[in-house]
């Protein structure tokens, strides 16, 4: 799993949670008429509570503003050409792979995705399909060499990459 994923399933399951304790309560109150008295006080006459409560809430919500952020920004790669910088989105850079793994390894591997991490490092990952032990060597060694001859040519990007294949 992504740590997309994982973050989005991390926020939906906060909300769900909140949501499903929020009702169990509220519910509970009907059967409990000096509990309901007892909130109904607190909520009166204790400032604390209600600080404490609305800090909470800001605090959620900061929380989930940044897990949104963080989700949907951009992924881009910039790189400086001839003098001039260009932004290079990671769906061209997945493009390109996955068009040279069509023609180089037909029906065996499938990119998933490509992570363009914070110090301008690129993450490919992708499954085999279906790759032996020994044809998984050689798609290593060769895609490692060509997938850098790629970057190398597309977009001038000399630094070392990442390949992550999944079984």
């Amino acid at each position: 799993m992504q740590t997309k994923d994982a973050l989005l399933a991390l926020i939906h399951l906060v909300i769900l949670l909140l949501c499903l304790s929020l009702g169990i309560f509220s519910i509970g109150l009907i059967y409990a008429p000096e509990v309901r008295y007892q909130v109904a006080k607190a909520l009166l006459y204790d400032d604390q509570i209600l600080l404490l409560a609305g800090s909470g809430s800001i605090l959620l919500t900061l929380f989930l503003t940044m897990g949104f952020y963080m989700v949907h920004r951009k992924r881009s790669l910039y790189v400086q050409m001839d003098q001039h910088p260009y932004e290079v989105d990671s769906n061209i850079i997945k493009a390109t792979i996955s068009t040279y793994w069509k023609e180089a390894f037909p029906g065996k591997v499938e990119i998933l995705s490509v992570l363009i991490l914070p110090n301008r490092k690129i993450e490919i990952l992708a499954q085999k399909k279906e790759l032996s032990r020994e044809e998984e060597f050689s798609f290593l060694a060769t895609s490692e060499n060509k997938i850098g001859q790629i970057l190398a040519d597309l977009l001038d990007y000399d630094q070392e990459f990442f390949l992550t294949l999944r079984g």
